[in-house]
């Protein structure tokens, strides 16, 4: 094609045709034009492609990642309903030490679990990924970007206050030494006494005298005592943010879903 507009034009300038040479020249231009943005066209094409393809698989992989924190939520739903519950049985022992409780199992475990936290970090893999490497611009939807960022910034406000909290470590400094190995061991691999489908009750082997002075010396401890009203309002607290993410991340996870079925 080129050896063939060379001879053309060598004709034309050959035969000192001026004027038609001009408009050989313009419509070559032309055609060259046209083909530079076709080429231009097809890379774009190319480009956009490759771009889609890539967004889809930040798609998936943001569906995935999501999906596993909606199971995190629920589980820490639990852990808060429960430390909620450790909480009220806690309270109710030391504020009547020299009662005679039937439930000594579920006190002593109370012990060791209203030290535990009931916020789960949530999964930040791909999220950070999309703002570490600059492709969080694939993600078309504008839309679902600000979901993200929301969604994301939530978990992190609150991951660093509830995972924070110095009451439960103020209780778990004053009463360490109160429950020996084998039972922290077993209250570890317990599940929750209060649930209905738990297995089986615990058996820490603790005659009743034992346990009546380990609760009358509990509640002598103020130092202890006095968390527990803090702990309770970190449950009910932490209680409420999982809700509240709970319901974000479903929205997120239709907003990812309609994305994808859209492309």
């Amino acid at each position: 094609m080129i050896h063939l507009f060379r001879k053309i034009r060598k004709e034309l300038i050959k035969g000192n045709r001026t004027t038609q040479y001009l408009r050989y020249a313009i419509g070559e231009i032309i055609l060259v034009m046209i083909g530079i943005l076709l080429a231009l066209q097809v890379n774009n094409w190319n480009e956009n492609r490759k771009d889609k393809i890539i967004e889809q698989e930040y798609l998936n992989r943001l569906q995935l990642d999501i999906g596993k924190d909606h199971a995190t939520l629920l589980f820490s739903k639990e852990l808060a309903d429960e430390g909620i519950h450790q909480v009220e049985i806690l309270s109710n022992a030391v504020q009547h030490p020299d009662s005679l409780f039937t439930n000594t199992s579920e006190i002593i475990e109370s012990i060791e679990k209203v030290t535990w936290l009931s916020y789960l970090p949530l999964s930040k893999i791909v999220f950070n990924e999309l703002q570490t490497s600059g492709n969080m611009t694939l993600i078309e939807s504008k839309a679902l970007r600000e979901k993200l960022a929301t969604y994301y910034a939530e978990a992190n406000h609150w991951e660093m206050i509830l995972n924070g909290q110095q009451y439960q470590k103020e209780f778990g400094i004053e009463t360490a030494g109160i429950l020996n190995n084998e039972m922290l061991a077993q209250i570890e691999n317990s599940e929750p006494l209060y649930l209905e489908h738990a297995k089986e009750k615990l058996e820490l082997g603790l005659s009743r005298q034992a346990f009546a002075h380990m609760i009358r010396g509990l509640a002598s401890n103020t130092e202890a005592t006095n968390c527990l009203p803090q702990i309770y309002h970190y449950h009910i607290l932490s209680k409420k943010v999982i809700e509240l993410l709970i319901s974000k991340n479903e929205e997120l996870l239709a907003t990812i879903n309609d994305n994808l079925h859209s492309n």
